[in-house]
């Protein structure tokens, strides 16, 4: 066990739920750089995850889907997926 958290995991156990998602998608699809940095400092997240989900939805907004977070540090990635430090 660790003291890990998540800004946003299973929708019923994630407090205020529909919120929360509608916050996370819009960093992953609408905020830009600052406005981004500023989410993740705001929230304390440290984190970023970009998994297949994430890229599906990107690729219908005609967003980039190959690096989406330039301006962070890929710390681990295997294929299209990446955890990017927003440290």
């Amino acid at each position: 066990m660790t003291d890990n958290k998540v800004y946003f995991g299973h929708y019923y156990q994630t407090p205020d739920s529909v919120n929360t998602l509608i916050k996370a998608e819009n960093f992953y699809y609408k905020l830009n750089e600052k406005e981004q940095k500023a989410f993740l400092q705001d929230n304390h997240i440290d984190y970023i995850y970009y998994g297949l989900e994430e890229a599906k939805v990107r690729g219908m907004f005609n967003l980039n889907t190959d690096n989406p977070f330039p301006y962070f540090k890929i710390v681990y990635q295997v294929g299209p997926i990446i955890l990017y430090s927003a440290k």
